[in-house]
């Protein structure tokens, strides 16, 4: 991922920005961070970011604790950091799970099951996906009593959201919610070709991004 924004800066001079490792030499360094590491990664930036001020944060990676969240939360508001928490920086994710919702709306009171599946390659270490669970969650803004299940080793519980997660090769990413009923289903999937979808989507929630005046937590939603 930060190959494909480097490459993509490289390419756009309109774009005005300035590529810095230099993240803590100084105030005036690096006023926007895009993060797509580790929760590992994550929590180590939020040690610099407790050195510095004012600073515009697009925080791409995923599999994050709630605790380290929390903790982010307390940090921008002390040191007046715009921070966004991006689970997936695709214009096709983000319309789907701003629709989704409405047609679980529908679809659930009429005893339809919901199951979501994402396919990634082999290498990504959290299962589920933060895109699985964004639009789970996306869900049950509309369906709120619906519970988020991860897997299935039983009987299925009623009114609940079943998540899949599948790992293998090479694949960027795949996600397919599926509302299965007992004589019909609607299926509705995405799927990424590339990573260059991402690394746009974040330069463009960037741009947005230092728009923002006050500081604090933010969603893509609010975004």
């Amino acid at each position: 991922m930060g190959s494909e924004i480097e490459t993509i800066l490289e390419n756009s001079p309109e774009l005005n920005f300035e590529l810095s490792d230099k993240f803590v030499t100084n105030q005036k360094s690096s006023n926007l961070v895009i993060d797509f590491s580790s929760p590992e990664g994550t929590a180590s930036l939020l040690m610099l970011a407790k050195k510095r001020k004012d600073v515009f944060f697009l925080i791409g990676t995923t599999g994050l604790p709630e605790k380290l969240i929390s903790q982010w939360k307390s940090v921008a508001v002390k040191q007046g950091h715009k921070v966004l928490f991006a689970q997936n920086t695709s214009l096709g994710v983000y319309t789907l799970a701003t629709s989704i919702g409405a047609i679980a709306k529908k679809l659930v009171p009429n005893e339809f099951d919901l199951e979501i599946v994402e396919t990634h390659h082999n290498k990504k270490k959290d299962a589920p996906s933060g895109t699985a669970l964004l639009l789970a969650r996306m869900i049950q803004k509309d369906v709120p009593d619906l519970k988020i299940v991860f897997g299935h080793s039983a009987l299925r519980p009623a009114k609940s959201i079943g998540i899949h997660a599948v790992r293998g090769g090479g694949v960027f990413g795949e996600h397919e919610i599926r509302f299965i009923g007992q004589h019909e289903e609607i299926a509705i999937k995405h799927r990424a070709f590339s990573r260059k979808l991402f690394a746009s989507g974040a330069l463009a929630l960037s741009q947005k991004l230092l728009t923002i005046k006050n500081p604090g937590i933010y969603t893509i939603d609010e975004i």
